[in-house]
């Protein structure tokens, strides 16, 4: 009887070690420690990966482009174009005959509609409008040819404000090679950091 008061005396008297003190608690925590790391990295990599997939994607988006004919509606970006005649010509006269010019090669004289179909006006640039041939050569509308247009009292298209749904007609003249064949308009978007653009076949 008095051994085990004396065992029980000892037991109570011996104190327990605190859990964080214990070997067995620490090999747990450092377990669970890197599981916890592992997880977030694989997150951020998931999340890098599907950042770098996504402008992947957008770089590869091509910009939108279109061809048609005469008379027929072309959009690019926020505005709706048409051409509605096209002839060649040596020289532009005024009506009474006397202002004249003539063409370094031929002119090119294309009468042309635009409508906005966004929000926002904006103004008809040269810059927009370029004349291609079978060639793949390029002709920039020709400032002698656009004053001589505007001599003989019809409108040039360039300078033109646009507004929405207020549809918008003139002429854009080119002075291109006497054997330039196969004509198409080269038309860009009216937005500046947009890059859309579309074609139009003159059909000659």
């Amino acid at each position: 009887m008095e051994k085990k008061m004396k065992k029980k005396i000892k037991n109570e008297g011996v104190k327990k070690k605190p859990i964080w003190k214990r070997w067995w608690f620490w090999v747990i925590a450092v377990i669970v420690f890197f599981v916890i790391l592992g997880s977030i990295g694989g997150s951020k990599n998931e999340s890098k990966e599907s950042g770098q997939n996504n402008s992947s994607s957008k770089s590869t988006q091509q910009p939108t482009v279109q061809t048609v004919g005469m008379n027929e509606n072309l959009q690019v970006g926020e505005v709706k174009w048409t051409a509605i005649d096209v002839q060649k010509k040596d020289s532009i006269s005024d009506n009474s005959g006397y202002y004249s010019k003539a063409a370094s090669g031929v002119f090119v004289v294309v009468q042309l509609t635009a409508e906005l179909t966004g929000k926002e006006s904006g103004i008809i640039d040269s810059n927009q409008i370029k004349l291609i041939d079978s060639q793949s050569r390029t002709f920039s509308s020709s400032t002698d040819g656009q004053t001589a247009i505007e001599m003989s009292g019809q409108e040039s298209l360039f300078l033109k404000q646009v507004n929405p749904n207020v549809p918008v007609t003139g002429y854009a003249v080119f002075d291109v090679a006497k054997d330039a064949t196969g004509l198409k308009l080269e038309i860009k978007d009216l937005r500046l950091l947009s890059s859309d653009k579309g074609y139009i076949n003159l059909g000659i």
